[in-house]
């Protein structure tokens, strides 16, 4: 996970979007991601699971930087 605190330069944190294409699920706004199941009885499980993309927010867009906004600009 990238965070701003990060960056070394100002510039470097400025989102330059939109851009045609989400680079996290290529456009489809959906993206496949480990996630924690807990079931009632027995071990925690990760399983792939389907989330909404963070990084274009259902736009098809991902911020530009060098390393992403974290939290996604809009």
């Amino acid at each position: 996970m990238w965070y701003l605190s990060e960056m070394s330069d100002a510039v470097e944190a400025e989102c330059r979007g939109p851009h045609r294409q989400c680079q996290a699920c290529g456009g489809q706004t959906i993206e496949f991601r480990e996630t924690l199941y807990v079931p009632r009885a027995g071990r925690p499980v990760g399983l792939a699971a389907p989330h909404a993309c963070w990084h274009c927010q259902g736009r098809g867009h991902v911020c530009e930087a060098a390393r992403r906004c974290t939290p996604p600009r809009d």
